[in-house]
């Protein structure tokens, strides 16, 4: 029961700490226009500084570790393949079984362009993998059960967060929750999922609009782009465990 409350009560400050940044830009932004009308414009910035605010709070608590490190080359690759193609080739495999419109494009702005392949991925990475697994398991236990329960609840909530209406395609965020903090969990490296985030949103820009007059050209581009990167990430962990094993031969011949 106490570590139960402890991780509401850690929810409960990571939200106050995540939302903080917005309210204060909207105080702002109403004592200056005596409106409220560019929120959506502010919010990836008020996100990435409510996700440093959160980091030095549960930093200096003691409750967060965040792991960062530089991957592979192949490894990088591997997950801008995988975040590019994955929820692309599952809105296909849909769209093919219940007719659902695939085509749509965003906002191109030069701002939109780097919030939305640099700030939010960034500033939601460290809340909803870096942070949220943590204060969702503080004891640290490492079983099959808590990484279940983890991995279900970061995703469940990354999901209510993004959710806008009941819809199949809104439903295919949880998908997306699942991948990226399964690829946190396993790895341990913010980097990844990071990659993984911008690379999804990539693809809703790109292939979204391709879609509009080259549907079969972007869904075959997908599908390779899925399959080479899911054989390049298998490649590359066979190669790691083999030469895990060839180093541990060597130690014990010398």
């Amino acid at each position: 029961m106490k570590t139960i409350l402890q991780i509401l009560k850690n929810l409960i400050v990571l939200f106050v700490l995540c939302v903080f940044p917005t309210g204060i830009f909207l105080i702002i932004e109403y004592a200056v226009t005596h409106e409220i009308s560019r929120s959506s414009d502010y919010a990836p910035l008020c996100t990435l500084i409510g996700a440093v605010l959160s980091v030095i709070v549960f930093s200096k608590q003691k409750s967060v570790s965040i792991s960062v490190q530089v991957p592979s080359i192949r490894s990088m690759l591997s997950m801008l393949g995988i975040g590019f193609a994955f929820k692309q080739c599952l809105l296909y495999m849909l769209c093919l079984t219940i007719g659902m419109n695939i085509t749509g494009s965003l906002n191109t702005s030069l701002f939109a362009l780097v919030s939305m392949l640099f700030i939010t991925p960034i500033g939601e990475e460290i809340i909803f993998r870096g942070i949220l697994p943590d204060l969702l398991n503080p004891q640290k236990t490492k079983t099959k059960l808590s990484f279940a329960a983890v991995l279900l609840i970061a995703s469940l909530i990354w999901t209510a967060v993004h959710l806008h209406g009941m819809s199949v395609a809104s439903l295919l965020l949880f998908a997306d929750g699942v991948m990226m903090t399964a690829i946190y969990l396993k790895c341990r490296n913010l980097v990844l999922t990071i990659l993984y985030h911008a690379a999804l949103n990539a693809s809703m820009l790109i292939v979204g609009t391709l879609n509009e007059k080259h549907y079969g050209i972007a869904a075959v581009i997908c599908v390779l782009i899925l399959i080479a990167s899911v054989f390049n990430l298998i490649h590359l962990k066979h190669s790691s465990a083999s030469n895990a094993e060839c180093n541990t031969n060597l130690k014990s011949n010398g």
